[in-house]
């Protein structure tokens, strides 16, 4: 259990304080996914099948998301996804009274355009501002699996897999390359983001149900990479720089994303391997994948305002 998390008391209090429940499940691969969906009592289908404006309960709650290995692919596929809900969601709200009630006010608020000399110059990066439009989901999740940093100091005992919480996410090996991955861009003409808080009433929660049911897990820093860590040079290098806690290949890109949309991000990563000099034949990816959709399906119904799933040991 993470006492150092922290998070509201109170199981009765209100989940996602947003006009929808729905929340969008992603992953990188269909083999991290499809024990979610079996696990919450859905077959795995396309996220296309998702109908209308009738009422959703149960696992229709939720929609289901394949984003592809890697930064650009999930970055790319969850913003044409989140695009395309909006752009639904809008439609819906103009033909159908009660679709316009449920849903009558943008997730996120346009703020002021920035000047236009800023604009001009190139940078910085909040010249972006999030979309004004509802995407029909109240939040994104994204499960899967990652790898632990050596470095990192676990409780004796922890249980394996070990989950793994993001309390913010950095592009680790983006902007100026170095021994340690990369540094930021230097010029203020010239400016990217790459690092994302995750603090938010969807994270809140997570935390405040994984200590109420007892399932031990880690919270703090994931490092986002392009390339996998595959010695323990980089690994330590990483580690000593940004001390983080797992690493992935998605979760910079899809809080990136989200917070273009205005949506809260809950990342949650079962442990498969050390980051360390690369031996799959160490890896627990089975044990990982399993793991994380226990925790998810024990998590995700309650998080939606929905019907506990069946407990899972």
């Amino acid at each position: 259990m993470n006492e150092a998390a922290s998070s509201p008391t109170g199981a009765d209090r209100p989940l996602l304080p947003t006009h929808s429940n729905r929340l969008l499940i992603l992953a990188a691969t269909a083999m991290e996914l499809a024990p979610l969906q079996e696990a919450l009592g859905r077959a795995p289908a396309p996220v296309s099948e998702h109908e209308g404006d009738e009422a959703h309960d149960g696992a229709s709650r939720f929609d289901f998301l394949v984003c592809g290995v890697g930064p650009v692919a999930c970055a790319a596929t969850l913003a044409a996804h989140l695009a395309v809900s909006a752009q639904r969601s809008t439609h819906l709200a103009a033909i159908s009274p009660a679709y316009g009630r449920e849903h009558p006010a943008p997730l996120c608020l346009p703020q002021p355009a920035a000047p236009a000399e800023r604009l001009h110059r190139g940078g910085p990066c909040d010249c972006i501002q999030p979309v004004a439009f509802p995407t029909g989901y109240a939040g994104v999740v994204l499960g899967g699996v990652g790898g632990l940093y050596p470095q990192v100091s676990l409780p004796v005992g922890h249980p394996s897999p070990l989950i793994c919480l993001a309390e913010r996410e950095i592009l680790a090996d983006f902007g100026i390359a170095a021994p340690h991955g990369a540094d930021p861009f230097n010029s203020p003409d010239f400016t990217a983001e790459r690092e994302f808080p995750l603090h938010s009433p969807l994270t809140a929660q997570a935390v405040a149900l994984l200590n109420q049911l007892a399932i031990p897990f880690q919270a703090g820093l994931f490092l986002t990479v392009n390339a996998a860590t595959a010695t323990l040079e980089r690994s330590r290098a990483l580690s000593a720089c940004h001390r983080g806690l797992c690493e992935n290949m998605e979760g910079a890109a899809a809080a990136l994303v989200c917070q273009r949309f205005g949506l809260p991000l809950l990342e949650i990563r079962a442990i498969s391997n050390l980051v360390e000099d690369r031996d799959p034949e160490r890896w627990r990816l089975a044990a990982a994948i399993k793991r994380q959709a226990e925790v998810l399906a024990r998590l995700l119904p309650q998080l939606a305002g929905t019907p506990q799933a069946e407990d899972l040991p």
